[in-house]
């Protein structure tokens, strides 16, 4: 049980810090250098990831921001469609800014002849992390906050519901941290997946993506506070936006379970028998005199005139003394 006062600002001022600008600015700056490295090693020239930031940051905006407007508060921006230039007013949804950067990044790859897994597999490591900062500057702005909660696990956020009595505060779900833990599970794995398979089928992060943090997503939104659709709907409007992404995640990983049940590049298959041991892999063996010799063929080998055997049937190998 805990009472989250605090109310977002981290430094006062003319144009105050906030922890969830600082958190959200952590996640742009940490994923475009991932994506960046990765990209320059494939051969693309700077300009061009430059080029690619700036389209992406204004895809990602306009597409959360429209998202934003016209599932969760139509009303709002409809009277007033200058609102949605209010930034600083809040209102963004991941899943718009999800359809905006791969809008850039399938544009991208087309404009540089390359796969568009190739382009979107490093955007999936730092769209786990900004999932995991944004939650949390979410909690930090007492936003996107959980179902009251009657048990004595919740969090009691005064500047969500402003004008009660402390005392009548109720304890809410933190779905802000349950949902940085589901992006921080997700992290791992992909992680986990480049340590194990440092060449990974392409497209494989971008799927494991999509279908984790989206089922995710999916089976959370019971504890979130609905929003945008009524309370008796059969599915949140969450759960419907982090539908079809969980889909396509789940329609790529089988597309590329071939892929994956193939051996890797590089690898050895196992052995049937030991080199000593094979009759046919040229075994070593002792003839009468204690000398060693090498089997060609069958064990038993062909008779030469003096009573002994000639192995293999074929003509003696000078290298090999056989008495």
């Amino acid at each position: 049980m805990l009472t989250w006062s605090f109310d977002g600002v981290l430094l006062a001022g003319a144009v105050p810090l906030r922890a969830y600008g600082l958190l959200l600015s952590t996640a742009l700056v940490a994923g475009f250098l991932i994506w960046r490295s990765r990209m320059l090693r494939l051969g693309v020239t700077e300009a061009a990831t430059g080029a690619f930031l700036a389209w992406a940051l204004l895809a990602g905006l306009l597409g959360a921001r429209l998202v934003h407007a016209l599932g969760y508060e139509p009303a709002r921006f409809l009277a007033d469609p200058v609102e949605l230039a209010r930034l600083w007013r809040g209102g963004l949804a991941s899943h718009g800014a999800l359809v905006g950067l791969l809008l850039v990044a399938g544009l991208f790859a087309r404009r540089h002849r390359l796969s568009f897994a190739l382009v979107a597999d490093p955007l999936a490591l730092g769209g786990a992390l900004a999932s995991v900062l944004v939650r949390l500057g979410n909690f930090c702005n007492s936003e996107v906050v959980g179902r009251t909660t009657g048990g004595r696990w919740g969090v009691r956020f005064p500047h969500r519901d402003a004008g009660l009595p402390l005392a009548l505060v109720p304890l809410r779900h933190p779905v802000q941290l349950y949902e940085a833990a589901l992006g921080a599970v997700v992290l791992g794995a992909l992680l986990l997946l480049e340590r194990r398979r440092p060449q990974p089928a392409p497209g494989l992060a971008s799927a494991l993506f999509l279908f984790l943090l989206f089922t995710g997503r999916l089976l959370l939104e019971v504890f979130k506070l609905p929003e945008g659709l009524s309370p008796s709907a059969p599915l949140t409007l969450g759960q419907l936006l982090s539908l079809p992404p969980a889909l396509a995640g789940l329609v790529w990983l089988l597309l590329l379970s071939p892929q994956l049940t193939r051996p890797r590049s590089g690898s050895t298959p196992p052995r049937t028998c030991s080199r000593l041991r094979c009759p046919t892999s040229g075994a070593r063996k002792e003839d009468g005199d204690g000398r060693r010799t090498r089997d060609h063929g069958s064990a038993q080998g062909t008779p030469r005139p003096d009573g002994r055997r000639r192995l293999g049937g074929g003509p003696v190998s000078p290298g090999w003394p056989l008495g």
